[in-house]
């Protein structure tokens, strides 16, 4: 704000002074700039201090100390807000909503992931099951890139784990296919950030290293290992292991550059364990399974009978059947849910 980074947020220790003397808190001194950081801890530069929490204080004490702070702060010039929503961003965070449905049996979190998945596709298509990157005041801006694609592939495929619709698999698969058209490297593997469309960009680069945020392309690999695994195709998660072997050849120069890469690597290594519930309480026991199941291991349940990959031909009528399947290949049926879980635990 008013050409300075930070100047909104951050205090002086002479600005802190004269708060404190303004409302008489002399006594407390010490004790206010010890709890806000004014100190080495909180010196940011140019006498300019980053004021957060270092020590305990009274609720009230902090309430009356902030009071005063926002009081001076509402004087200052506000930055300028970024109001617009990013495809990536919200696909991110549908799919940590449909993942914490599952880690905490709650409902509302899968309740809140399919509205903003609704929300995605309301807002952010252009054409057909193209995207978007942005949208602000009711309009969609700017083709996407290969993050938004590849995370809206990856909360796609999270919701079908917690629903089992098959609409989602059909969006997941219609994106990749966008991605494998416009997106894909000469070389076959790895993918460019953005579309063979896009002809206002000097160069076309591949985002290859995990940062605050994992590389599209390593995202894009986990949607092609669990794709492969879901629908039965062989072909992408040999795929998704040759664009792994190009992170490994890099690991070791700079390993934390790598670490969705590393979780992926690791996996097919371990190989990926999925059990199939079919029939009546089946969404029950997910939920109870998946208490007691490392990570690794995908459930997918339907109580209907179901077209998608894993339900087909699997469900019969009038009882619940459980299979535990790994490496393409699946367990015979298991009716009695004791059993089962004793199986499943001498197995994974």
């Amino acid at each position: 704000s008013e050409g300075e980074e930070g100047k909104f947020y951050v205090f002086t220790e002479s600005a802190i002074d004269a708060i404190i003397n303004e409302n008489q808190w002399q006594d407390d001194r010490e004790k206010i700039k010890e709890y806000f950081g004014i100190n080495a801890t909180g010196f940011w530069e140019h006498n300019n201090y980053v004021l957060h929490a270092c020590t305990d204080a009274s609720v009230e004490d902090i309430r009356k100390w902030k009071k005063a702070l926002n009081e001076v702060r509402k004087k200052r010039i506000m930055p300028g807000l970024d109001d617009k929503q990013l495809c990536s961003w919200n696909a991110m965070l549908c799919k940590a909503l449909a993942s914490a449905s599952i880690s905490f049996a709650d409902e509302k979190y899968s309740h809140l992931a399919i509205q903003l998945y609704h929300n995605i596709k309301s807002n952010l298509f252009n054409e057909e099951v193209h995207l978007n990157r942005t949208h602000k005041l009711g309009k969609s801006h700017i083709p996407a890139f290969l993050e938004d694609y590849a995370t809206c592939i990856e909360a796609a495929i999270t919701l079908f784990e917690i629903t089992a619709e098959a609409k989602y698999l059909t969006d997941a698969e219609a994106w990749l296919r966008i991605c494998q058209d416009e997106f894909i490297h000469e070389q076959g593997s790895l993918y460019y950030y953005t579309s063979v469309k896009q002809q206002d960009i000097i160069m076309r680069q591949a985002d290859l290293q995990d940062n605050v945020i994992p590389a599209s392309n390593s995202i894009m690999a986990w949607n092609l290992f669990r794709l492969g695994h879901i629908l039965s195709k062989p072909s992408y998660i040999e795929h998704a292991a040759r664009m792994c072997e190009y992170a490994k050849a890099q690991i070791g120069n700079y390993p934390e550059a790598y670490a969705n890469w590393c979780r992926l690597i690791l996996q097919m290594e371990q190989g990926l364990s999925e059990i199939v519930i079919c029939g009546v309480d089946a969404k029950k026991y997910q939920a109870e399974l998946n208490q007691l199941i490392a990570p690794g291991t995908i459930i997918y349940a339907t109580e209907q009978a179901n077209e998608a990959a894993p339900f087909k031909h699997r469900f019969i009528e009038g009882s619940t059947s459980f299979y535990i399947c790994k490496h393409q290949t699946c367990s015979l049926p298991e009716s009695d849910f004791g059993a089962f879980v004793k199986k499943l635990l001498e197995t994974i």
